[in-house]
């Protein structure tokens, strides 16, 4: 008999090696982590505060800053529309 160095002559179905049976089970635990991670993440994503609408906030105070520093609202119109646009939020 020819010597096999993946265990016995009769293949991986009787007695292979031990190291192809580590690899399948490493291989197993990743894709679970990764199902765990994907499901964290869609609950995450459906459930949380859009991100777009932060981002629009936040370029809309900074618009609302550049208006009163450009000298085109006053400062009581700044706070009327900050507070909206926060309340929006």
């Amino acid at each position: 008999m020819m010597w096999n160095p993946w265990g016995s002559g009769y293949g991986m179905m009787y007695g292979g090696s031990w190291w192809f049976m580590a690899l399948q089970m490493l291989f197993g635990l990743l894709v679970f982590i990764g199902l765990i991670l994907l499901v964290v993440w869609a609950i995450k994503s459906f459930t949380g505060e859009p991100r777009s609408n932060v981002a629009a906030t936040a370029r809309a105070l900074e618009e609302l800053k550049l208006r009163l520093a450009r000298g085109e609202i006053d400062e009581e119109t700044y706070e009327r529309l900050k507070r909206k646009l926060l309340e929006e939020r």
